[in-house]
């Protein structure tokens, strides 16, 4: 039985669209809040250091089976953690704003997709 009504549950859905409403109207749209070392230091720590974990268990997966698949997964991996590692650090180069950073990540996931499609 369907009751007109609104749920509980379906009430953060207009409370952030009220949160993003005043968040947009109330500040500039060019403020940033991001220090300039907080791009490196967290796309190293959370993309680069997960994803060479992961290509080192890759490596030693393919070392012990000798699956093709297995190593182009983790060549995947490492692809696209050292392309987050170096588009981190390209963010803050004079000159070259955030397009250089959003297309050098872009590239290196789009590789990085490449090697787990040719895995699958």
């Amino acid at each position: 039985m369907l009751t007109n009504r609104l749920r509980p549950s379906f009430l953060p859905i207009p409370a952030l669209a009220a949160a993003i409403g005043l968040v947009r109207f109330a500040f500039a749209p060019g403020l940033v809040f991001e220090p300039s070392w907080l791009l490196p230091l967290l796309n190293t720590l959370f993309v680069t250091l997960v994803c060479f974990a992961v290509a080192y268990l890759a490596a030693r997966n393919y070392r012990a089976t000798g699956r093709l698949q297995v190593l182009l997964l983790g060549a995947g991996v490492l692809v696209f953690g050292t392309g987050g590692a170096v588009a981190g650090f390209l963010r803050h180069l004079p000159g070259s704003g955030a397009n250089l950073n959003v297309t050098t990540y872009n590239t290196a996931a789009l590789l990085g997709g490449v090697c787990h499609f040719a895995a699958a």
